[in-house]
């Protein structure tokens, strides 16, 4: 997590053309912000929305497993690069162990991050 929220402070600007979307699928939303708090990662917590208004959500909260289930997920983490388009062009399962690797996966959708 530490490097997705260096890439988040690194590649978000005033024109917000990159977002990591976190999506939880079994904990409790409290433990979710517990963890969050604990190991400084300064993200929002969203956990649920009315379907009316857009939500800034940057951590999500899969109660019904539906975002597991249409993103084809087999493993946790997996992460998806997905371009303006809203197609996925490259997925990695497993965490991240080195920065390079994020840097790698970003490439598929034209973001050049210099860890």
């Amino acid at each position: 997590m530490p490097i997705l929220q260096r890439a988040n402070e690194e590649l978000n600007d005033e024109e917000e053309k990159f977002h990591i979307v976190l999506v939880n699928l079994a904990e409790k939303p409290e433990k979710v912000a517990a963890f969050l708090a604990d190991n400084d990662i300064d993200l929002t917590v969203a956990t649920e929305g009315t379907g009316d208004e857009p939500l800034d959500i940057r951590i999500g909260i899969d109660r019904a497993d539906s975002v597991f289930r249409r993103y084809k997920a087999f493993g946790l983490p997996t992460t998806y690069a997905i371009n303006k388009d809203g197609i996925i062009t490259a997925k990695q399962v497993g965490p991240f162990l080195a920065a390079r690797d994020l840097a790698n996966l970003l490439k598929a959708i034209a973001i050049d991050w210099q860890p």
